[in-house]
């Protein structure tokens, strides 16, 4: 109760003040309830791909990468159709029903032949345990696991889902089929400082 409406009550409470007054009132705020952090830790995650359209932004389009990168982007089409291909042949009836709702889009708004719209690339990164929002409700997300180009991999990173008290150790090269709208899931902490992990999520 003291705490709602404050600022609205604080405000009133110097409208009749001096100018010097309520500087003195408006230096105190600033001291006392302004953060002086202005940015946030740098998360080492990216999207890429295309977004679909949302009550502030009421169309599709492409991510700001995608849109700057386009070239750069269409390298990773052969990975990602290979991911695809596996998607398809390892769980074929989820694969279908993913395929039938990608072909009801603009074909602009899929990654070149695949079931995919948008990825989600993660670098060193240890996620907080979440549900994913936005997905396809029928679909599963495809993660793989790469490394950059020394290939020293990591230790540490498995990707945890706790409710079912399940850690998985991926590493570079693998493939993980999992219902990341439907199991709460995050990522274990790396170990040591030399790790180069990052995590592609389709």
């Amino acid at each position: 109760p003291e705490y709602h409406g404050w600022f609205d009550k604080w405000l009133a409470g110097i409208h009749n003040m001096s100018r010097e007054e309520q500087q003195t009132e408006a230096q105190y705020i600033i001291d006392n309830y302004i953060s002086e952090t202005n940015y946030a830790q740098s998360v080492m995650s990216g999207i890429a791909g295309y977004f679909d359209r949302y009550p502030r932004i009421p169309y599709g389009r492409a991510t700001a990468y995608t849109e700057k990168n386009p070239e750069a982007f269409a390298e990773s089409f052969p990975f990602l159709n290979k991911l695809n291909d596996q998607f398809r042949e390892l769980l074929p009836v989820r694969w279908a029903t993913q395929r039938a709702c990608a072909d009801k889009l603009d074909p602009r708004f899929l990654i070149d032949n695949t079931v995919f719209t948008t990825l989600t690339v993660n670098h060193n990164w240890r996620t907080a345990c979440h549900r994913d929002a936005g997905d396809l409700s029928t679909g599963f997300s495809n993660i793989c696991g790469v490394t950059g180009p020394e290939g020293k991999g990591w230790r540490g990173g498995q990707f945890i889902l706790p409710e079912y008290r399940i850690a998985v150790n991926l590493q570079p090269g693998d493939m993980l089929l999992v219902n990341n709208h439907e199991g709460i899931h995050g990522n274990d902490e790396l170990i040591g400082e030399d790790n180069d992990r990052m995590t592609i999520v389709a």
